[in-house]
């Protein structure tokens, strides 16, 4: 992907759930991209949102977090990040975490876990007055612990992918027995290959996920799993061309899978020689 690709198609990806994570990864990898262009748009997605509905979003929590975590990232102020119609300036953290109107698990335990990694993006001060506070949402997040160790979406079963997802968002707090539960289960998941299921399928972002976890946990996968682990089966969805693909059959890569694939190997410093693995799925965009 040639440099500057973010630049000419801010406009068009700021805000939208593939537009941020990428921007998200090229940052992460130290891609050479015009940053503040696509800050720059972001802002003024969250601007007119807040014009129309008043809102970034009235139900969905996530869509707050992303955007938090993509202005942290690319070294912006969430607390300050956009206007509202009457002038005033858009607190993001505000309005999307600490005092969201709706309820954070509204969505699942994405919702909270989302939550709790968008507040603990940078050094944000938790409000006298918060309605969600950094300790209610990791309890939250610890009571959602299904009996197997495991975590899910919702209640009554356990998914890799929520699992990873969960440790990430606990781990700045400790590693206790709820991270050593959580980690014994995804041991008992882990296939043959050192892939990770989902719904069934080999999934390269489960893979990529749990791998952000291992990151966030400062664990080595090859020290946790052995020779055959959760990198090694991240490696099996990689195509020729660089892009990772969702499924084992899938002949082609896929947009989040490479830059799900792409946080988890820069998190473990493990990007491949060449920098950037995003080469193929943009160049005939750009």
């Amino acid at each position: 992907m040639r440099e500057g690709f973010l630049e000419d198609r801010a406009a068009e990806l700021a805000g939208s759930s593939i537009g941020d994570w990428l921007a998200m990864a090229l940052s992460a990898c130290g891609a050479n991209e015009s940053y503040d262009a696509y800050l720059a748009a972001l802002e003024q997605h969250v601007t007119e949102r807040y014009a129309e509905q008043g809102t970034l979003d009235a139900l969905m929590a996530t869509e707050y977090s992303r955007t938090i975590l993509t202005v942290s990232m690319l070294g912006g102020d969430p607390a300050a990040f956009g206007t509202r119609p009457d002038g005033t300036t858009v607190d993001l953290l505000d309005d999307g975490v600490w005092n969201f109107a709706g309820e954070l698990g509204a969505q699942g335990l994405n919702g909270l876990i989302f939550a709790l990694l968008a507040v603990d993006a940078g050094t944000y001060p938790e409000p006298e007055r918060a309605k969600n506070t950094r300790a209610g949402i990791v309890e939250a997040i610890r009571a959602a612990q299904e009996p197997d160790g495991g975590f899910g979406l919702v209640s009554g079963a356990s998914e890799a992918d929520l699992t990873a997802m969960a440790l990430q968002a606990l781990a700045p707090y400790g590693r206790d027995e709820t991270v050593d539960r959580a980690l014994a289960w995804l041991k008992d998941q882990m296939q043959p290959d050192g892939t990770f299921l989902a719904y069934g399928e080999p999934s390269a972002e489960s893979c990529a996920q749990v791998l952000l976890a291992l990151a966030a946990l400062g664990i080595d996968p090859e020290q946790e799993f052995g020779s055959v682990n959760p990198e090694t089966g991240l490696a099996e969805f990689r195509k020729a061309d660089g892009s990772y693909a969702h499924l084992l059959t899938d002949t082609e890569g896929n947009l989040m899978a490479t830059e799900q694939a792409m946080l988890a190997l820069c998190a473990l410093e493990r990007l491949p020689d060449g920098g950037c693995i995003y080469e193929s799925k943009y160049r005939e965009a750009a």
